[in-house]
Formats: structure tokens, C-alpha cells, sequence
């Protein structure tokens, strides 16, 4: 398998001269394998991956964790969705108020000027009810994560490698929690790549309880003790440019030199084949 980042800031898109390195676009992640690929979530980063797209007739499927605007707004711009009965599949976490038609009812002429039923692919809305499905030859697990409004994480597996992608997650609320650390230790133990929100820092948590995000070093505290082999921190802070995010990584990394981790770059990609030289 290999994960390649399209979007990994959280909240909202930040273009930029001090963001250039770790990017400014919002949520986007490919897993893919050989010819196989799952997109999760659509962030402003889909953009890039949907030209990618353009020559390839495959069908397309995308992964939601939930319906906050960092995780949809790219979709207007996916170029696929306007390709004559291209087949574009949406698989949707339940969340609470529960819309399963938000990511296109933005595609509304009072928000942009294509409305979505004009659209001449073959989209379809696929509700997620269970803890786990197939698509596209990954096996997906389903686990709920603390954040408002809810929404699901998922754990991606092929090949005996599995990847857990853990967007806009709080590790340890005070009163929205669904899914509580101890759960979390089991669901991820031993997992190959660990993908986990680490919006805030420790300082800035005292803030910010509850609004449903982890602190980088909570995020890479699961990693360590659930044993994760490679673990990238993700959903950026939208004002945290480059230079923080350079200092914050050398800071952990001299207190924890142990743990193979990096920050999520727009543009980067990582074969898991890699691990085994690990």
C-alpha cells in the first residue's frame, strides 16, 4: 500500500509564503494499491488528485469522516464529477444533525454556480451503517471519534498492512467522547501507519477543550504506546506556519528519539514497503 497527501491542514485553506512546505490545502488522503486507490475526505487538496484523474475511467470512491467544510469544500472542484457518467461513490459517516446530502448541497446556486443536479457523472450516496465494508479491495473498520457533530476514523487494511486515518479526533474531552483512549490503545495496537490529528500543542489545549482536536504531543503519545511503526501528525492549525511546525518537530523529536514520526506534507508520498527496512 502507499498514502499520498493532497490536503493536511485543518479548519481552513492557507495559502502562503509560510506555509509552502507542509502545504495549505484542507483533508485529503489517497490509499492506493496497484490500481486501486480510496480518497479520503474532500478537502480543497481533492483538487490536485481529480486532474490526476481526468484520463483514468476508474470508479471513483470517496471516504468522509464527517461534513465539516475542511472535509468538502474541494468537492465543487473535482474535476471528475463533471465527466459524463464517470461513477463517483460517497461513502458517509453518520453524523448528528445527520445530512448525507451536505457534500453536494453546497453545490448550490446560492453558494456556486453549478448546482449539483446539473452534474452529468453518476454520483451516488452510500450511508455508512455498519463497522466495517470492502471497497475497492481495502478492508475498512470504522471507529467513532470525539469531535462535534460526530464522524468516523478509519482503520485501512490490505495485504496484512493497515492504515489508520484519525482526522479532527480530541484524544481526552471533558464531555463529547465517544470513543475513550483505552479503546483507542486496542483499536490501533501494532498499526503500520498512524495518521492522527494533532491540530494544537499542549500549551494551547487549555483553550480549547472540546472542540473535538488532540494536541500533537497527545497524538504522539497514542503512537508510542499503541506501537504504531510510522506515525504522521495531521490537520495542521491553519495559522501554524512552516517555522513553527520545523521547531515543534526538532523539539519532540530530541525529547522522543525513539519514535519514527513526521508532520504530513501536501505532495508527500509513503510506500509501506519501506517498514520492513525499519
Amino acid at each position: 500500500m502507499k498514502l499520498s497527501f493532497y490536503g493536511t491542514r485543518g479548519s481552513i485553506p492557507t495559502p502562503g509564503p509560510q506555509t509552502v512546505k507542509y502545504g495549505g490545502n484542507t483533508a485529503c488522503t489517497v490509499i492506493s494499491h496497484d490500481d486501486d486507490f480510496v480518497i479520503l475526505d474532500s478537502g480543497t487538496g481533492i483538487r490536485v488528485f481529480g486532474e490526476e484523474l481526468l484520463k483514468d475511467k476508474r470508479p471513483i470512491n470517496i471516504l468522509l469522516t464527517h461534513h465539516h467544510w475542511d472535509h468538502i469544500q474541494g468537492f465543487p472542484f473535482f474535476l471528475p464529477i463533471y465527466q459524463a457518467d464517470r461513477e463517483i461513490n460517497i461513502y458517509i459517516a453518520k453524523t448528528e444533525p445527520c445530512d448525507n446530502n451536505a457534500i453536494l448541497a453546497q453545490m448550490d446556486k446560492s453558494y456556486f454556480p453549478v448546482n449539483y443536479r446539473q452534474l452529468p457523472s453518476n454520483i451516488t450516496l452510500k450511508p455508512i451503517s455498519g463497522k466495517s465494508f470492502n471497497v475497492s479491495g481495502f478492508a475498512i473498520e470504522c471507529i467513532p471519534i470525539n469531535h462535534p457533530n460526530n464522524g468516523l476514523a478509519y482503520l485501512i487494511s490490505r495485504d496484512q498492512k493497515r492504515i489508520a486515518y484519525v482526522t479532527d479526533n480530541e484524544l481526552f474531552p471533558e464531555a463529547h467522547q465517544t470513543t475513550d483512549y483505552d479503546q483507542w490503545l486496542n483499536l490501533l495496537l501494532d498499526v503500520d501507519v498512524l495518521i492522527h490529528d494533532g491540530q494544537y500543542l499542549d500549551t494551547e489545549l487549555s483553550e480549547k477543550h472540546d472542540w473535538g482536536h488532540s494536541s500533537v504531543e497527545q497524538a504522539l503519545l497514542l503512537a508510542e504506546q499503541c506501537g504504531a511503526k510510522k506515525t504522521f501528525i495531521y490537520s495542521h492549525a491553519p495559522e501554524r506556519t512552516d517555522d513553527e511546525i520545523d521547531s515543534c518537530y526538532a523539539r519532540l523529536s530530541e525529547l522522543m528519539p525513539n519514535m519514527n514520526f513526521d508532520f504530513a506534507k501536501e505532495g508527500l508520498q509513503f510506500d509501506l514497503s519501506l517498514l520492513k527496512e525499519l
